[in-house]
């Protein structure tokens, strides 16, 4: 519920709606065949009601109403307290002034939490936190990449992301030639990132550049499983079939 207004009250005196108590007045008259009192008229009378000092000061609040289609609209109602809800039920309905104090009896018991319930909810509400954590971490991934983007449109130079590196750099890493490394990259596809450069005649070239970590993880491999062929100037490894190559030193 949402306060609208207060005039001249205290809202901490303030314990029941007027919505709530035609909700309790209502349900007997119904069972017992009667019309219902309507919210509307009942508003007119607390306003009447109002006017007397004796009545003290009074508020408004928003709350719901459940419709019969099955929606709910917004409905303002006057916030009561225990002895403006007494007279305003007994000017309503005289006949049903005990339904209104019982619901008053039931109004000031202190509340009850069930531990089950509480526990429920911060399970739930832990489990929310944690999906936005990981949506916050996403997002700044998302943002990092659109920078990077853009510095490919702003700059003349961009360097690769951090553990990316072009094939020439990759190859005098590992120790081998560049068309090796192709053929390294050609059987593992390692994750890729877009990198540019500036010519010596003032042109931009762009490249892709290659995660490192896998890609000097299998050269070494393909470097400790080579053999040499004839003089030793060449070399073969069953994990490039049937290619040759030369490891530099």
């Amino acid at each position: 519920m949402q306060e609208l207004f207060n005039v001249n009250g205290n809202m901490d005196e303030r314990v029941i709606t007027l919505k709530e108590i035609l909700d309790v007045i209502n349900a007997d008259r119904k069972a017992k065949g009667e019309n219902p009192l309507e919210h509307n008229k009942a508003m007119v009378k607390v306003e009447n009601l109002s006017k007397e000092p004796s009545f003290g000061q009074v508020a408004k609040m928003s709350t719901h109403q459940n419709m019969p289609n099955g929606g709910v609209k917004e409905l303002v109602t006057y916030h009561l307290t225990k002895k403006q809800a007494l007279a305003v039920g007994a000017r309503l309905d005289n006949s049903r002034l005990m339904f209104v104090i019982d619901k008053l009896e039931e109004l000031s018991k202190p509340q009850e939490y069930d531990m089950d319930e509480i526990m429920l909810y911060n399970a739930q509400r832990l489990v929310a936190l944690r999906k936005e954590q990981q949506q916050l971490k996403a997002d700044m991934v998302e943002v990092k990449e659109k920078v990077h983007e853009l510095d490919v449109t702003r700059n003349k130079t961009v360097l690769p992301k951090a553990g990316y590196a072009s094939i020439g750099e990759l190859a005098v890493r590992v120790g081998l030639s560049t068309t090796v490394v192709k053929l390294i990259i050609a059987e593992i596809n390692p994750k890729t990132c877009n990198a540019m450069k500036q010519l010596p005649d003032g042109s931009v070239k762009p490249y892709t550049a290659y995660k490192s970590k896998p890609v000097v993880k299998f050269a070494n491999r393909v470097k400790t499983s080579a053999k040499p062929i004839g003089k030793g100037v060449f070399f073969k490894s069953p994990l490039l079939g049937a290619k040759k190559f030369q490891i530099s030193n």
